[in-house]
């Protein structure tokens, strides 16, 4: 369970840095980005707590 947190969070940083290097911009997105990524961190976690 640990390890998948923690690929979870690994995954989540390369791809913030892509999208932030992509859209840097972009701040309205980035916001929305922002809120959706800790919503699906929500649901992950509650997932794994199940598990």
């Amino acid at each position: 369970m640990i390890g998948g947190i923690f690929a979870n969070f690994l995954c989540f940083g390369i791809f913030l840095g892509i999208y932030a290097a992509i859209y840097s911009n972009a701040v309205l997105d980035l916001s929305k980005f922002f809120r959706d990524i800790f919503i699906n961190l929500g649901k992950g976690f509650v997932l794994y707590e199940a598990w």
